[in-house]
């Protein structure tokens, strides 16, 4: 599974938030593959939208964790908001 999302994230054009749980063995195995898979490019992506909660399971069951969560989402919808051509917010 974790093979197929690397790949999947290669190929993905667009932009992505990835948010991880700190304890979260999943989490943990996802990170690990992509930093032995060596790949730069898919390696600075994720630096650059990658939020980490470190408190948080891997469902994020506990409030503090969805707050953080969805306080993360929010800020990078707005920064993709920024991000739009002019003409394209003003429809």
């Amino acid at each position: 599974f974790i093979t197929q999302t690397l790949d999947g994230l290669r190929r993905f054009p667009g932009a992505l938030l990835v948010v991880l749980s700190g304890r979260d063995l999943v989490a943990k195995e996802f990170i690990d593959a992509i930093e032995q898979a060596g790949d730069s490019v898919l390696l600075a992506h994720l630096k650059q939208w990658r939020q980490d909660i470190f408190d948080a399971d891997h469902t994020f069951s506990a409030f503090d964790a969805q707050v953080k969560m969805e306080a993360a989402v929010l800020i990078w919808l707005q920064q993709m908001e920024k991000k739009k051509p002019s003409k394209a917010r003003a429809e």
